[in-house]
């Protein structure tokens, strides 16, 4: 839940943001440069303990009349709630002074409101007027992060660096994750670069780590992230609970879970009050213990009774272990805090959805605004209308949404489709995203939604001709480049093509199992037995779904391993009795 922010008064500063009446006050008679309002409400302290006797006094020079009214002004209307008027006031009186204080004030106001586009430009401000100020680089190197120009942030952030001062690599990298593969590989190198001149920088080491995940190099990753662990061994600071976090979460994308959890448990241990830890621990227990968790969070809940977010999750919990009414009673009174929450409408029409209150479902999804909940809510709604006949009343609500909020509109297109399709509707579908694309003609999305559309009507060379445009829009989208791959496999002979398709798919994404089955399957096409079983056998470790284990089943067959693919076939059709893919290999092996 978003609250509002409120700046107050305290001992004369106008806490967290702009410059007090007292500051000003003081500016009429002394100077400009003075040092701006600490963020922390215990720096003003901490900064008088640190005072360098030996630091030569600053220059000082008068402000004009009218940057001393303009700074008045500003103080005045942030008192009054009017913060548009007083960041105005702020960011153009930086800009005409290049005065870091007043740059540092406008920046900590801008990020007090979340105005972003306002911050980037007086961070950069604050770092132009104090270049040897490290808190003003590292500040504009994580505005610049967010703002993608990487190439920027990263040298201000090698400044902040540079000068002693703390970083904050692992934003930038974060930042870098939805770059494209080539562009996080040269953030990265860049990053490798600086740890062997900086190797003692925890925080570099944790960047690097972030950057090899989003690569897809768990293995690396996690190497990287224990680096900065060993550096911070005996600091409980927040860069190491970050590490830690960051660790449990590698060893479980790795299917190491149980060391995951042990990881933290010890980590509690040692800091049994870190709400952080203990959310990180609760969360890793939803993945294999829900009573543990439910209990976990529980606990958190009754400590921090008036955080939003952890009542949020327990809900969740409740609604994970089947307690429905706990989940409802519980989502029901954060909507009372918070009428118009969009993620608490829809988990509340989950639940109903679960109590068989599809009408109540229905009411809760449509109050689904757009953000992060609002396609699957719309998707649940669709799907909810379609099963019951209403198949164009679902159609009419998506276009509706679309008119209202053209922002969304190709996603609700592709949420009709897919509604068309799962109900067979093959044609219709075809021509809402075709009607889509003329709209849209290079939305790589309704490309590769129209290509899997157009093999599943039998139009192979329309399926190709959607991903081979796809791909001349974005040659390293590994998701096309397998999925060329894998039709070219088996829908034609064109076998040697195939391959060279998907290894490039697979150098992009090397862990990724579909990737890896497709792999595994061109060779068993091309007749490398040994090599597909290789490849198969890793998809199906890393993903037993009925039609990797279809085809390591084959392929185990095939080698003269019948009883072995006869287990795997006989696992997948434990996990899924409905596979089409488990149906049609038992039939074709007369299998029982």
């Amino acid at each position: 839940m978003e609250v509002a922010p409120t700046i107050s008064l305290n001992g004369g500063l106008l806490r967290n943001a702009a410059i007090s009446t007292l500051t000003i006050l003081t500016l009429l008679t002394a100077c400009a440069n003075v040092p701006p309002a600490e963020i922390e409400a215990d720096s003003a302290a901490k900064s008088v303990e640190h005072v360098d006797t030996n630091t030569p006094e600053p220059a000082f020079r008068p402000f004009e009349l009218q940057t001393l009214y303009s700074l008045l002004v500003a103080d005045i209307a942030a008192q009054r709630n009017r913060y548009d008027v007083a960041l105005r006031n702020y960011l153009r009186q930086a800009a005409k002074t290049e005065d870091a204080g007043i740059a540092r004030h406008a920046t900590a106001l801008a990020e007090l409101l979340r105005a972003e586009a306002v911050a980037l430009r007086a961070s950069e401000l604050w770092a132009k007027a104090a270049p040897g100020d490290s808190d003003a680089l590292r500040s504009a190197a994580i505005h610049q992060a967010r703002a993608r120009d990487l190439d920027r942030a990263m040298a201000h952030m090698i400044g902040a660096m540079e000068l002693g001062g703390s970083t904050q690599f692992t934003q930038l990298a974060g930042s870098a994750a939805t770059l494209t593969h080539s562009r996080k590989q040269e953030i990265l190198a860049q990053m490798r670069g600086l740890i062997e001149r900086h190797p003692q920088n925890s925080d570099l080491w944790l960047g690097a780590a972030t950057l090899e995940d989003s690569l897809g190099d768990t293995e690396s990753a996690l190497a990287s992230v224990r680096e900065s662990l060993k550096l911070d061994e005996h600091a409980a600071n927040r860069g190491r609970v970050s590490a830690l976090i960051t660790e449990s979460q590698l060893l479980e994308k790795l299917n190491r879970s149980d060391e995951a959890i042990s990881r933290i448990e010890t980590a509690l241990e040692e800091d049994e009050d870190n709400k952080r830890l203990h959310l990180q621990y609760a969360r890793l227990l939803t993945r294999s213990d829900m009573p543990r968790a439910e209990l976990e969070f529980e606990r958190l809940v009754a400590k921090h009774p008036s955080d939003y977010e952890l009542k949020f999750t327990l809900a969740l919990v409740y609604r994970e272990n089947e307690k429905l009414v706990e989940a409802k009673d519980l989502l029901s009174d954060l909507l009372t805090l918070d009428p118009e929450n969009a993620s608490v409408h829809y988990y509340l029409g989950l639940v109903q959805e679960d109590s068989e209150q599809i009408d109540e479902a229905l009411l809760h999804y449509a109050k689904v605004t757009p953000g992060r909940v609002f396609l699957p809510a719309q998707a649940r709604y669709a799907e909810l209308l379609s099963d019951r006949g209403q198949l164009d009343a679902a159609l009419e609500h998506l276009d509706a949404l679309a008119v209202k909020y053209p922002a969304q509109a190709v996603d609700l297109n592709l949420l009709g489709s897919n509604t068309l399709t799962r109900h067979g509707e093959l044609d219709r579908s075809y021509d809402l995203l075709t009607a889509s694309l003329e709209a849209n003609p290079d939305n790589t999305e309704l490309l590769y939604a129209r290509s899997l559309l157009n093999e599943k009507r039998k139009d192979l060379t329309g399926a190709e001709s959607d991903l081979r445009q796809l791909l001349s829009l974005e040659p390293d989208n590994a998701a096309a480049l397998n999925a060329l791959g894998y039709s070219l496999t088996v829908n034609t002979k064109r076998f040697d093509e195939a391959l060279e398709l998907i290894e490039k798919a697979i150098a992009l994404k090397p862990n990724d199992p579909a990737i890896i089955d497709s792999l595994g399957w061109v060779h068993f096409k091309r007749g490398n037995l040994e090599q597909a079983l290789i490849h198969l056998e890793k998809a199906y470790e890393l993903f037993p779904d009925p039609e990797v284990a279809a085809h390591y089943g084959e392929a185990l067959w095939v080698a003269g391993r019948q009883d072995q693919a006869r287990n795997v076939w006989r696992k997948a059709i434990d996990a899924d009795p409905d596979s089409q893919f488990m149906k049609d290999i038992v039939e074709r092996f007369g299998q029982p």
